[in-house]
């Protein structure tokens, strides 16, 4: 094997694991925002739910922390994201656009906002 043949090889090689890298980030990505998800799932089912029982404010109290760090939950994915894509980008690896990330993360963001507003709504 020339040694040619061998620098083309490690190329591959640094190219494919890079692609890899991007995937996991991309994934990485989603996981946070089914976390957040989930935990503004929770507390709206807290506050919902256990909101018309004799002590409402505590329930409703533990649904907004739980929708609200929902909401930072998103945030933290999307920069954990935006770190890892501009490191990226310096080898000249593209990955999903900024902006499309970015505008999952308010749409989740508005939706933690608004989430809020119907469990304290009368």
């Amino acid at each position: 094997m020339n040694t040619e043949s061998k620098n083309e090889m490690a190329h591959d090689r640094t190219e494919w694991a890079q692609q890899r890298t991007l995937l996991a980030k991309e994934r990485t990505f989603m996981a946070w925002g089914r976390t957040g998800i989930s935990a503004m799932a929770a507390g709206l089912a807290i506050a919902r739910f256990l909101g018309s029982v004799d002590s409402a404010w505590i329930a409703r109290t533990l649904g907004a922390v739980l929708i609200v760090t929902g909401g930072i939950i998103f945030g933290v994915g999307f920069f954990s994201y935006r770190k890892a894509l501009k490191k990226l980008s310096a080898v000249g690896v593209r990955g999903a656009p900024l902006w499309i990330i970015g505008a999952i993360t308010f749409g989740l963001m508005f939706s933690s906002a608004l989430a809020l507003l119907l469990i304290f709504e009368e």
